[in-house]
């Protein structure tokens, strides 16, 4: 996971613990509700509805103030291996490559925060409809009694605190769909971003500055879709012959690569006094 010092770091926390706070809230609803009762279960539907969509603006905010800064520092990074000793400021900066940053980060974010309401409404169906089938076998009747009222709540309780609530799901290697928390995606979302801009920040810089040749740093126990890139050097336009290009190491393993989500790499420019690049 890559490493952010000081106020991103704590921000990043502060986030997670607005999501935590989120879902806390949403086991106290429905520990207080009757799933069973149709007009209880539109209620409760709605105020989950409603704790999700406040959601959006907090990981708005966090976005707003961090990936401006983030693109700034990728930014310096050129200008420092250029010599330079004045620090760009964001009034300097392309503004609209950053809006698009932010704009791209907040769309995944509303559509993980539309899948977790999703995942619960039909964990909400599921074990309502299981229960029926249930009591038809039992009685004859699609009738829930208070006892079955009381484990329908339970089992919807047990299997939220076990599995929390789905961000995102995908398809494994095996063919088997994997759930991911929501608060444990937009740990990684946001983290992601913050990467995504300090990274797109360096390569406009450098390639304003005509530097088309940047390293890879390296770290310890990488992912099998980055190590391989690992003190490369690579180019930026792919007109330096006899190097990969970013974008080839950003997706030479079925699409993914160098960049991925988690990934810790940075790249840094290689300027003229660089004597020797390889």
């Amino acid at each position: 996971m890559p490493n952010y010092a000081g106020i991103t770091e704590r921000d990043v926390k502060t986030l997670l613990g607005i999501y935590n706070q989120a879902y806390k809230q949403i086991i106290t609803e429905i520990r207080k509700s009757d799933i069973v009762d149709s007009g209880q279960k539109q209620f409760l539907l709605s105020q989950i509805r409603t704790i999700m969509n406040d959601l959006q603006n907090p990981t708005n905010e966090f976005l707003q103030f961090h990936i401006p800064k983030e693109y700034v520092d990728g930014v310096n990074v050129v200008n420092k291996a250029l010599g330079n000793r004045m620090t760009t400021v964001f009034g300097v900066i392309n503004q609209d490559a950053v809006r698009t940053l932010i704009d791209d980060a907040n769309i995944q974010v509303k559509t993980a925060l539309n899948t977790g309401y999703q995942s619960i409404e039909s964990l909400f169906s599921k074990l309502t409809k299981d229960m029926r089938d249930k009591a038809i076998l039992e009685t004859g009747k699609a009738i829930i009694t208070g006892s079955a009222r009381r484990e329908l709540s339970q089992q919807l309780l047990m299997l939220l605190q076990a599995d929390g609530i789905t961000g995102y799901s995908y398809i494994n290697k095996a063919g088997k769909k994997v759930n991911v928390k929501l608060e444990t995606y937009i740990d990684s979302l946001a983290r992601t971003a913050l990467r995504d801009a300090q990274t797109y920040g360096t390569v406009q810089q450098a390639l304003d500055n005509d530097i088309d040749l940047v390293k890879v740093s390296r770290h310890s126990n990488p992912s099998e879709l980055c190590g391989k890139w690992q003190g490369e050097i690579l180019s930026l336009s792919g007109k330096t012959p006899g190097y990969p290009t970013l974008e080839e190491a950003k997706t030479w393993k079925r699409g993914y690569g160098l960049f991925h989500r988690w990934c810790r790499h940075r790249i840094t420019p290689l300027v003229q006094t660089d004597i020797q690049f390889k």
